[in-house]
């Protein structure tokens, strides 16, 4: 490819057209440009470049800011808020334009599309066909487990019973707390001008004193 384009040549060559900014639509950014270069390239020369040092960076930067222009989701387009953007950090995905339209920031949207993904992935709601780790949760049990219900249950050392389970694990957590209230009064921790004191005494220290255990 050669090095040098005048204005001319790059309004020829290297302009993406509607139809080409439309497939770059779902494409982050990073990706968006590269994808744009190689697809101009190629309609170019019919080959994609053999190495990044190939396009002239005149090129690129004619390329680029085609392509920033893409940043924003089409005011026209809805893009759902509810269930995928958190209030807390919305103003950092939803902007106004001149006009006073509601845009969406399309890389900061499509991190927290990626965010609640990973989470419901991690809790189950969705799940990914021929997974393993994130697999359909009604695979998680064995095929024969309403037949076997109760040897199950019993190699896992659990009731049947879910009202036994649930006293059986309250009582587990009371027992717990009952310990560490009995023994939080007796611990000693020292301060750091070296006196001990108990952990009672400690309530009363001001904001900045040093505790070392």
């Amino acid at each position: 490819m050669k090095r040098q384009w005048t204005r001319d040549e790059l309004a020829d060559h290297w302009i993406l057209t509607r139809k080409e900014l439309e497939l770059l639509a779902n494409k982050s950014a990073a990706t968006r440009l590269g994808f744009a270069v190689l697809l101009k390239a190629f309609m170019l020369e019919g080959r994609f470049p053999r190495q990044k040092h190939d396009v002239p960076g005149v090129v690129i930067v004619h390329v680029a800011n085609q392509v920033s222009s893409q940043r924003l989701y089409p005011a026209r387009e809805k893009v759902p808020l509810q269930g995928v953007v958190p209030p807390a950090i919305e103003e950092l995905v939803v902007h106004k334009d001149a006009k006073g339209n509601q845009r969406v920031d399309r890389i900061n949207y499509e991190i927290c599309v990626l965010r609640e993904l990973r989470e419901r992935l991690r809790c189950k709601e969705i799940w990914v066909v021929g997974a393993d780790r994130y697999r359909n949760p009604d695979e998680d049990l064995p095929q024969d487990f309403e037949i076997k219900r109760d040897s199950y249950y019993a190699e896992l050392g659990q009731p049947r019973d879910v009202e036994a389970f649930i006293a059986d694990l309250q009582q587990t957590m009371r027992a717990s707390l009952d310990t560490l209230d009995r023994g939080l009064p007796h611990n000693r921790v020292s301060s750091s001008n070296g006196s001990v004191m108990s952990w009672r005494t400690t309530m009363g220290m001001k904001q900045g004193d040093t505790l070392r255990a």
